[in-house]
């Protein structure tokens, strides 16, 4: 073997090795890496028709690496926290999928950079619709499909059970409905946020909260993912629960609609864009600006939006996503997988998704609190105040004043881990009193009713303070 090495035939296989060594090299495929919380048949489908529109413009089909790191909530605090350890680039091309929140909140952080489109791509998505951003500043996010907000319900179960068909949020927290609804933790699952946040914002903050502690008493359980909801409202493990549009259509494609109903309540729900980005450093920033031209080209969203099989569609699995391309719904016409066309709705209802990203992480804190972390306390209240009647929605109070709320996201203090942390177990610790006492104000005279509340918010005032210092 060494006089191998050392033969002139191995110093010319060397030589030659080396100068073809370049060539090997450029002809491999690129791999593009996103994150993404799209189920892996939509991944399918994007990534075969996305390799076909890339092999006949005679570019080299890339590999993929998707990285699943949660819900759109989770995706927010994954990039900002791998950013702070490498400023410059993170070793991640795209963000694709979460709904409109994520991006809202990540381009303030500078993050987000604008990719290389085409004119024609760039002018087939309109601005905004009933409200809804669907681009970024500069471009540096784009909407891929809408979203819309609904409710999915079992219709055997909910006939059998002579339960009443839902058409307003406020349905879900009927006592009658006690352990039959289901929702995704808003704090993993962006789209099921954006329904807290809805009926906060439709309702309003007090009757919001009313609501929301009400259907919250009515949850069986608060699922890691949304899309866990359909699955366990089709097998009739429960008979209620929030969807995006798209999870509710496949549902009942699979199971029939004979078997399962979506209603998106009127007036009551809005549109989310759900987007797609590069991230600033990534690693291939052309292929990463050739795979958002794609979503956004026809061929694209035909695959969204198209039935499987017809021309142009997706080949495995029906994805009944919303085009963003208005002119899609007449040329696709009867071949299209989704009923209703968003560009021809007319609503009273505006979601403000400034007000909704500025105290996201306020939100979730105070449905992890009160909401998710005494659940248990909630459903015992809710078992007793139907004994009598009533339910939470007419005898429970907002964990805190709007006021308030306003004040400490304008203070900019709970921004702070410790003084956020500290405000937390504060919230912890009143929840205690308050649930304990619960129970027991079904007969309280109003005015120490009124009493004890205002005792409450003096403590939550104080606590607030406290912290400050």
């Amino acid at each position: 073997m060494s006089l191998l090495r050392n033969s002139w035939w191995h110093k010319y296989f060397s030589i030659a090795l080396l100068l073809i060594a370049p060539n090997f090299i450029a002809v491999r495929s690129e791999e593009l890496v996103i994150i993404s919380p799209h189920w892996d048949g939509l991944r399918q489908e994007i990534k075969a028709g996305f390799s076909n529109w890339l092999t006949s413009r005679g570019y080299e089909t890339p590999t993929f690496r998707f990285l699943d790191v949660g819900g759109g909530s989770d995706i927010i605090k994954y990039v900002k926290a791998q950013y702070q350890d490498a400023p410059h680039g993170i070793g991640i091309d795209l963000i694709w999928g979460g709904g409109t929140d994520p991006f809202l909140a990540l381009e303030n952080t500078n993050h987000l950079i604008p990719a290389t489109l085409s004119l024609e791509v760039l002018n087939a998505i309109p601005t905004s619709i009933l409200g809804t951003p669907l681009r970024g500043r500069s471009n540096n996010w784009l909407a891929v499909n809408l979203s819309a907000f609904g409710i999915l319900y079992n219709k055997v179960l909910v006939s059998r059970l002579n339960l009443p068909v839902p058409e307003t949020w406020e349905i879900l927290g009927n006592p009658r409905l006690f352990s039959w609804v289901s929702s995704a933790d808003p704090r993993k699952s962006a789209s099921a946020h954006v329904v807290y946040e809805i009926i906060l914002q439709a309702y309003g903050w007090d009757n919001g909260w009313k609501i929301l502690n009400s259907i919250a008493a009515n949850t069986r359980s608060f699922t890691s993912s949304s899309a866990q909801t359909p699955q366990d409202i089709s097998i009739g493990e429960v008979a209620y629960g929030f969807v995006i549009d798209s999870y509710g259509l496949q549902a009942i494609d699979r199971v029939g609609s004979d078997k399962l109903g979506f209603v998106i309540p009127r007036n009551l729900t809005a549109l989310s864009g759900d987007g797609v980005a590069m991230l600033r450093g990534a690693p291939h920033p052309e292929l990463a600006s050739l795979f958002i031209e794609f979503l956004i080209s026809k061929s694209g969203q035909t695959i969204l939006m198209a039935k499987k099989n017809t021309a142009g569609g997706p080949t495995h699995y029906e994805l009944a996503k919303m085009s963003v391309r208005p002119e899609l719904y007449y040329e696709l016409g009867e071949n299209r997988s989704v009923p209703f066309n968003p560009f021809e709705w007319k609503t009273n209802f505006q979601y403000d998704f400034q007000l909704a990203s500025t105290r996201w992480g306020l939100v979730n804190d105070l449905i992890g609190v009160f909401l998710i972390q005494e659940n248990e306390v909630l459903k015992t209240t809710q078992v007793q105040l139907m004994k009598s009647g009533n339910s939470l929605a007419t005898k429970s109070n907002p964990p805190l004043s709007e006021s308030v709320a306003t004040a400490l996201l304008a203070s900019d203090e709970f921004e702070k881990p410790e003084v956020r942390m500290n405000t937390i177990l504060n919230w912890q610790n009143q929840t205690k009193d308050t649930n304990s006492l619960l129970l027991k104000l079904e007969n309280t005279p109003f005015v120490l009713l009124l009493f004890i509340t205002a005792i409450a918010l003096v403590n939550k005032i104080r606590g607030y303070l406290r912290n400050r210092r």
